[in-house]
C-alpha cells in the first residue's frame, strides 16, 4: 500500500507494515511533466454539477471508483470536461501522476481522490492539456 500527502514537497511511502520513509519530489519541471498523465476511465455524474464519479480498471482486473472535481477530466476526444447539468455516463480520461515504476510493466499512479492505483504502463497517456485550478480560472 502506498500513501501520499499531496501536494507537498515530499511523499510518505508505506510498505503496508507501518514503516514510512520520506522521499523528496525534487524533479525538474520537464521530468515532472512526463509524470503527469491521463488515465482512461468511465465518467458519470456526481452529487454536484462540479464533480464526477470515475471508474478505472486496475492492473489486477478490479475496478476502482472515486469522485473528483470536473476540472480533472477530459472527454474521449481529449478536450476538458466542463461542469454542466448532464450526468450521462461516458468514456474519458482523469488526471493522474506517476509516482513510481512497479514490476511487470505496471506503474503506481495517484488520482485526484488521493488513491494510488497500480495500472498497466501502456494504459496511461500524456495529458492533453494542463489543468488549471478553479481559483486560476476567470470568473
Amino acid at each position: 500500500m502506498i500513501s501520499l500527502v499531496w501536494p507537498m514537497s515530499c511523499c510518505l511511502i508505506s510498505s503496508g507494515i507501518g514503516r514510512l520513509r520520506r522521499r523528496p519530489l525534487g524533479h525538474k519541471r520537464e521530468d515532472m511533466n512526463k509524470r503527469l498523465v491521463a488515465v482512461p476511465c468511465g465518467i458519470s455524474g456526481g452529487m454536484f454539477s462540479s464533480e464526477r464519479i470515475f471508474s478505472v480498471q486496475l492492473a489486477n482486473g478490479e475496478e476502482h471508483k472515486g469522485i473528483a472535481s470536473v476540472d480533472f477530466f477530459w472527454t474521449k476526444d481529449k478536450t476538458p470536461l466542463v461542469a454542466s447539468g448532464t450526468t450521462e455516463t461516458r468514456e474519458g480520461f482523469i488526471a493522474g501522476r506517476i509516482l513510481e515504476d512497479l514490476d511487470a510493466g505496471q506503474i503506481a499512479v495517484e488520482v485526484p481522490d488521493g488513491e494510488v492505483l497500480a495500472l498497466p504502463k501502456a494504459k496511461v497517456e500524456q495529458r492533453p492539456t494542463e489543468i488549471q485550478p478553479p481559483s486560476a480560472k476567470a470568473v
